[in-house]
């Protein structure tokens, strides 16, 4: 398998045009690594495909071979995961509200902590096995939480449909929870990762403003929403709008009291000033710019450092949307070659492409 794989890797790079030296250094792998890939000695995984896949351009041929690749490597490993784990469960008897209470918790830390692809095997095997109980208004909260988790894990730059169905689809869920900080959570930070993407834009203003219209109760799904109508408003040109939304978001932020914690339910200092970061680096915003990405960096825990490499990314965007988009694009360049494959996140690739795109 591997041996097969490594050859259709090599014929994409060969296509391509480009050299394993050239290819070693866009995607930071050795080449002598490479070269192992390539010739079946050493095990392809999805970091490499996607790694080939970012470095190797934009060619429709060439993309579609490697997606396919990449679902030939991940589809066995993450379905042989989630098929132990719900005969584990079955085994082992129901879990009860409490438990998958906890459940909703933990994934609130860990896709900070881990990412999407950290928790996504997992995650698919809790939302089958919550199917057979998502009629009941108990689970119906935690059903919202954990798809909105899903569509967060799903890869927006190449299917941004499929996660838009999903948010759409927790909304859902989550008014028949009737629990309104459910409501107002998956909608502000289902609209926060929508408004990432140009062409999310109606959508993630969509949800924000329903979000927004539920109730003024500060917390982290409003803190969310209010981000997002401020990306929307940057992106329509409407820089005035988008700042004076910054600063009712840190209104928002400050009375939310949410003090360190690691969690995708909260917005303690360190998220807000990262969030800040991005939004004025969007804005091309060389004053208010360094000042969140500094107060970003002097409030992140040691436990999640992976985020400072995202603020490098900021410091990319913001010099390419003040005007220099060929220093801009190389310093984004630079910290993105340096991060670890499984730092690769969708809004990392998300900026890339946005800086790449002017």
């Amino acid at each position: 398998m591997d041996e097969s794989i490594g050859a259709k890797l090599k014929m994409a790079r060969e296509d391509a045009g480009v050299s394993l030296s050239v290819l070693a250094k866009r995607t930071n792998y050795t080449r002598g690594y490479l070269s192992n890939i390539e010739n079946g000695r050493r095990r392809v995984t999805p970091d490499i495909i996607l790694a080939y896949e970012r470095a190797l351009g934009d060619d429709v041929n060439r993309r579609s071979l490697l997606s396919g690749l990449a679902t030939s490597v991940v589809t066995p490993l993450v379905m042989s995961e989630i098929l132990r784990e719900a005969f584990t469960i079955v085994l082992d008897g129901e879990i009860s509200v409490e438990e998958w209470q906890d459940r909703v918790e933990s994934y609130g830390h860990d896709f900070i902590v881990l990412g999407g692809n950290g928790v996504s095997a997992r995650l698919t095997s809790d939302l089958i096995r919550l199917r057979q109980r998502s009629n009941e208004p108990a689970t119906c909260s935690v059903a919202a939480k954990l798809m909105t988790f899903y569509g967060k894990s799903l890869p927006i730059y190449d299917n941004a449909k499929e996660a838009v169905q999903w948010y759409r689809l927790a909304a859902v869920m989550a008014d028949r929870s009737e629990d309104l900080p459910t409501r107002v959570w998956v909608r502000g930070m289902s609209a926060l990762a929508l408004a990432h993407d140009v062409k999310q834009l109606p959508m993630a203003h969509l949800l924000s403003s329903e979000a927004l219209a539920l109730t003024d109760i500060p917390s982290a799904g409003r803190v969310g929403a209010l981000i997002a109508q401020a990306h929307i408003a940057g992106a329509r040109g409407q820089q005035r709008a988008s700042i004076q939304l910054m600063e009712q978001t840190e209104q928002a932020f400050e009375a939310t009291g949410a003090a360190g914690e690691v969690s995708d339910f909260a917005v303690p200092e360190w998220r807000y000033w990262l969030m800040a970061s991005l939004l004025y680096s969007r804005l091309g915003d060389e004053v208010r710019g360094p000042v969140a990405q500094e107060q970003a960096c002097r409030t992140l825990p040691a436990r999640i450092s992976r985020y400072a490499r995202n603020i490098e990314l900021h410091r990319g965007l913001m010099l390419a949307k003040a005007g220099d988009r060929r220093g801009g694009l190389d310093h984004a360049m630079t910290a993105f070659e340096r991060m670890p494959p499984e730092y690769r996140s969708v809004s990392a690739r998300l900026m890339l492409a946005e800086i790449e795109r002017g």
